[in-house]
C-alpha cells in the first residue's frame, strides 16, 4: 500500500475515524484502475508494490520492456514479478515506465 501521515503542531492528526493521512486512498484518476479497496483511481492502484506488479505483468505482455521480459522468462511467468523487480530494472537503467504498458 501507500501510507502517510500528518503532523499539525507537534501532533500526530487521526481524524474522526484514525485515518487521517491514508493518503494512498486519495483519488488522482476518476477513469484509473479499481484499488483493493474498491474505489476507482487511487493513489495506491497506480504505486503500491501490487500495482507495480500489475504493470509489468502488462510491460511484459506488450513487450515493452527487455529487462522484465527476461525477469520473467528467468522466474518462470510474468505472474512471478514483483515490485522489486520493476526497481531492480529501473536500476539497471529499464526505460520502460508502468502506464506504458497498458495499451
Amino acid at each position: 500500500g501507500v501510507g502517510g501521515s500528518i503532523v499539525t503542531q507537534g501532533r500526530l492528526l487521526h481524524g474522526p475515524d484514525g485515518l487521517a493521512g491514508e493518503l494512498g486512498h486519495v483519488p488522482v484518476a476518476l477513469d484509473g484502475p479499481r484499488c483493493g479497496c474498491g474505489g476507482i483511481g487511487h493513489v495506491e492502484a497506480f504505486a503500491s508494490g501490487a500495482a507495480l506488479a500489475r504493470e509489468a505483468r502488462a510491460l511484459v505482455a506488450s513487450d515493452s520492456s527487455i529487462f522484465l521480459v527476461e525477469r520473467a522468462r528467468r522466474l518462470g511467468g510474468s505472474a512471478e514479478l514483483s515490485a522489486k523487480d520493476v526497481a531492480e530494472g529501473a536500476l539497471a537503467g529499464d526505460r520502460a515506465k508502468p502506464g506504458r504498458g497498458r495499451g
